[in-house]
């Protein structure tokens, strides 16, 4: 599984384990997607967790940066979520084979947009250090940053996380 389809995966878990979506957890957007796209995970617009995981991703980004920039050996699968706007509100959509230069991070369109209309899968786009939505990488097959996965794999129930943790190809402790 490639790293930029890690935090997708949670809606693919929640899809397959749950019959009814608790309130306060990620739904999948569209059963219509095809299988090679990952669903989209919707979450309120107004979420205070949510909010506090991105917030916590710009304050931490400079680990991000010097991780990437003297990446170690058993590092890889640096990515940076960017927020597009869209007429309902935001979507945030993860960018892969990311650099980091003149304080923004240029990258590749790694997830299918599903709102975001003019980019698509593949696609270069940058985002500013200040701008991003979250950041990760792997680290001997141990997720580090990844604060919006954390926050919606602290939402799954326990079935969900099981299956995850069996299926994500990395640790998050």
């Amino acid at each position: 599984m490639k790293p930029f389809l890690f935090a997708s995966f949670f809606a693919l878990v929640l899809a397959g384990c749950q019959s009814k979506t608790p309130p306060d957890a990620p739904a999948p957007a569209s059963s219509a997607q095809s299988q090679s796209t990952p669903p989209v995970v919707r979450v309120a617009g107004k979420d205070p967790q949510m909010e506090k995981a991105i917030a916590g991703a710009r304050q931490s980004v400079g680990k991000f940066i010097a991780a990437l920039q003297a990446p170690k050996a058993k590092q890889s699968g640096f990515s940076v979520k960017k927020p597009f706007p869209t007429a309902q509100g935001v979507e945030h959509i993860w960018l892969s084979d990311i650099s980091f230069e003149g304080g923004k991070f240029k990258g590749r369109i790694a997830n299918a947009p599903a709102r975001v209309k003019g980019v698509k899968l593949g696609d270069a786009a940058s985002v500013g250090k200040n701008e991003i939505s979250d950041w990760y990488y792997l680290d001997s097959g141990k997720l580090i940053g990844g604060q919006s996965i954390r926050l919606l794999y602290s939402r799954l129930p326990p079935r969900a996380r099981k299956i995850f943790d069996a299926q994500a190809g990395f640790r998050l402790k």
